[in-house]
């Protein structure tokens, strides 16, 4: 299997990242903390938010439903935290079973 963990990639614009993320963070900083709370509490109520402002359904409006979502993974963190970054442009390598 191929393992990149905590590789440094340079951010190039018009790229796709991915990365793995815990529902709730806001600011994908990879835990669900206090400051996720904050993009949450400022965008409550709104009807055209996205996950960065605390839509973590995708309903398009931030609710109680957001709110329920983000109480569930308060204080945790994903665990990959430094994780791999993958880029859409970056050619493919093989099979990644391999």
């Amino acid at each position: 299997m191929l393992a990149l963990q905590n590789a440094k990639v340079e951010r190039v614009p018009d790229q796709v990242v991915i990365e793995p993320t815990l529902a709730g963070d806001a600011n994908m900083d990879g835990q669900v903390s206090f400051a996720d709370t904050l993009i949450l509490g400022q965008n409550n109520g709104s009807n055209s938010a996205d996950w960065a402002h605390a839509d973590f359904n995708y309903s398009g409006t931030v609710d109680f439903n957001d709110t329920l979502i983000q109480t569930q993974n308060s204080n945790n963190n994903n665990g990959n935290t430094g994780c791999v970054t993958v880029y859409a442009a970056m050619p493919f390598v093989g099979h990644p079973n391999q």
